[in-house]
């Protein structure tokens, strides 16, 4: 989980932020259920991990390599006011005490 935690950011952001993760634990979990028309026998939902991550240094982000578009540095209340307009009141609660 953690190599695809680290794969992912580097992916996403490029190689010139230092970064590491104090825990090799997920600090929470969201589980999705599917849609009824998505249903599948085998299968519940999608399970999100969430791992913390620190950064090191002052590190950039490689715009020729930036997958997201909508990225930011923002505090944990920012985060959730922009988690509660795009994703509901309940899941903003989720990313405030995840955070």
């Amino acid at each position: 989980l953690l190599s695809a935690a680290k794969r992912s950011i580097t992916s996403s952001i490029g190689t010139k932020l230092e970064f590491w993760t104090p825990s090799n634990c997920p600090l929470g979990v969201q589980l999705t259920p599917y849609e009824e028309e998505e249903e599948d026998s085998e299968y519940f939902g999608t399970k999100t991990f969430f791992i913390k991550v620190q950064l090191d240094d002052e590190g950039t982000i490689e715009e020729n390599e930036n997958v997201v578009q909508d990225w930011g540095w923002l505090t944990r209340e920012e985060m959730t006011e922009k988690v509660a307009v795009e994703q509901g009141e309940e899941n903003s609660k989720f990313y405030h005490y995840l955070l």
